[in-house]
């Protein structure tokens, strides 16, 4: 059982479309104290996707999380020991918050990325899909179904975001960014991971499948952060390179790591001035 529950933090949400005052969990409905905003609760998950999001994209993720989720290598776990690899470089960064910390997992999918985290401090999964978000709330993570563009949190609520290999399925970083930037704290940290589009093995994949670097998922260079960090108060202190299948993921302050072609993935740990 789940050590925090949504009716502790009820006060750190908000709508998606914007601030039009507090919510109040009433029952089965997250509601504004006037009523004139309110949100379901299904199976103890808050429904609070924004009225404009695409309800045929919410659909797609459904109904792949009903069949098992997307294929291991479209988001980047081909092999379970690349996946248990991937789930030790975010346990090592994750430690950098304390027990008073608030978390938020985006893109959470079943919460196993912040499950051991969920144990000591409380940490909301947000997800599209209600199938991974039952299985996120099992693992201790708090549920809201929502969109990453636009976070149902208030502004500078939170101490850390962590969001594993959600960035690639993304055209465009300005949203998530302005997002993770509005309801972060000064001093909070962003722990995000991605495909490395300089490693050597996922760029002789792609080209042995006839794939581009666009597709299925992006494959992005730690430059393309850095532009887009410019235009926010965030800045990249730390990158783990995740080298497998060797043994091991090195965390360096210098973003011009030389083994950086080895690495298939890497995790960035983004500092909120």
């Amino acid at each position: 059982m789940a050590q925090y529950s949504l009716n502790q933090y009820v006060d750190l949400l908000r709508a998606p479309e914007g601030d039009n005052g507090p919510l109040i969990l009433d029952r089965d409905t997250l509601r504004t104290e006037d009523g004139t905003t309110s949100f379901p609760v299904v199976d103890g998950i808050p429904q609070m996707l924004g009225a404009e999001f695409d309800r045929e994209v919410a659909a797609l993720y459904e109904g792949n999380a009903a069949k098992g989720g997307f294929e291991h290598s479209t988001v980047g776990y081909k092999f379970p020991s690349h996946y248990t690899r991937m789930i030790k470089a975010f346990s090592v960064l994750c430690a950098r918050f304390d027990e008073n910390s608030i978390v938020a997992d985006i893109g959470c999918g079943h919460g196993q990325m912040t499950s051991a985290m969920a144990k000591k401090l409380p940490v909301f999964g947000v997800d599209l899909s209600n199938n991974m978000l039952h299985e996120a709330k099992v693992n201790g993570l708090i549920p809201l179904r929502g969109d990453a563009s636009a976070l149902p949190f208030r502004d500078g609520v939170l101490d850390g975001v962590v969001s594993a290999e959600v960035v690639q399925h993304l055209p465009d970083l300005y949203e998530i960014f302005a997002e993770m930037a509005r309801v972060t704290r000064p001093g909070a940290t962003i722990l995000l991971s991605t495909l490395n589009r300089k490693s050597i093995v996922r760029r002789t994949n792609r080209k042995l499948r006839g794939l581009d670097l666009i597709g299925p998922a992006r494959l992005r260079a730690i430059e393309d952060f850095t532009a887009v960090l410019e235009g926010f108060p965030l800045r990249i202190e730390a990158v783990c390179w995740v080298m497998s299948p060797l043994p091991f993921n090195p965390v360096v302050e210098n973003v011009n790591f030389p083994l950086s072609a080895l690495a298939q993935n890497y995790v960035l740990s983004i500092r909120r001035a």
